[in-house]
């Protein structure tokens, strides 16, 4: 969701939808329950063959930077952190950040992309409500992308991968609430090499426009949320242990613990094959409308995985 809060990416701008149901029907979907469902939901309804989608014009600049911070300094990313959450909690922030807070085993990272001019950027305070002195780097859109793609591609590989995950969404009450950062950051910093196997929990910014449409316009039960966090453990050469994944399942443990009386829920594109009752997680107040077509639409539940909607005669 990085760099995509002003425009909206994930209110899911496709106006047209084309899918295949479960007899090889291919249907347009334009204005009807079933777009609705396929916008947040889609794995469970069929196959999208064709999006028709409407873009908005490319910022004439951006701006990018990144704030590392060693373990050796946990003090700092605890404040780096409090300072982050409280300004991503503020639904006043202004759209054009994207931004996230990750830890892996060399410390914290933040990074962000701004979609607009350097005077712009320093009229906005964030840097001064982040508390760093930042010195971002003036880019095009296109040169932005190439450099989100490229810090993408030092954590994921296109080698086929044994992965293991855990994530959480937060709503602006979750984030400001949330009262264990210091166990968080003591533990990590305790145990980051307790694992010899690549890891890392990340938390991105979300919001914006995102956060415009309806609860209900969509599958997409997640409008109120600010921020979610991801984590991953992988290994390209063995399955993954219980041992191994006791990291990831410590700092799950810690973070949901210091979110106050929630049930947890999170995005359905953060995979948690540990979440207790997923589709409830994942599409929250939405669920019995999609259970609902889901029966006329694909009775026979065809178009699945262990998470998907189900309706209510399969789950039972």
């Amino acid at each position: 969701m990085k760099g995509e809060i002003e425009k909206g990416c994930y209110c899911q701008r496709n106006y047209r939808n084309r899918k295949r149901g479960q007899v090889s029907r291919s249907v347009l979907l334009s204005s009807n329950r079933h777009r609705q469902a396929i916008r947040g939901a889609a794995a469970g309804f069929g196959i999208v063959t064709q999006f028709v989608i409407k873009t908005v014009e490319k910022p004439k600049k951006t701006l990018h930077f990144t704030h590392r911070t060693p373990y050796t300094n946990s003090e700092g990313i605890v404040e780096q952190f409090k300072r982050w959450k409280e300004m991503v909690a503020d639904k006043k922030l202004d759209h054009r950040i994207g931004t996230e807070f990750a830890l892996d085993p060399e410390g914290s990272k933040i990074t962000a992309t701004w979609f607009g001019t350097r005077q712009d950027f320093d009229q906005s305070g964030i840097a001064e409500r982040l508390g760093l002195k930042l010195t971002p780097v003036e880019s095009s859109w296109v040169n932005t992308k190439r450099w989100q793609y490229e810090n993408a591609v030092l954590t994921l590989s296109d080698i086929p991968t044994e992965f293991f995950s855990r994530s959480l969404g937060f709503t602006a009450d979750d984030a400001t609430s949330f009262n264990a950062t210091e166990r968080l950051v003591q533990l990590i910093a305790a145990n980051k090499s307790q694992s010899k196997l690549k890891w890392f929990c990340i938390f991105d910014a979300t919001g914006g426009k995102v956060a415009e449409p309806a609860m209900d316009s969509t599958a997409y039960a997640h409008r109120d949320k600010v921020m979610f966090y991801q984590s991953y453990l992988y290994n390209i050469w063995a399955p993954l242990t219980a041992e191994e994944k006791g990291l990831l399942n410590g700092i799950h443990e810690t973070i949901v613990g210091g979110i106050p009386t929630r049930s947890p829920s999170t995005y359905p594109g953060y995979i948690d094959p540990l979440l207790e009752n997923p589709q409830e997680a994942y599409w929250g107040p939405n669920l019995d409308r999609l259970e609902a077509i889901k029966r006329e639409w694909d009775p026979e539940d065809v178009f699945h995985n262990p998470q998907s909607v189900r309706h209510a005669k399969l789950k039972l």
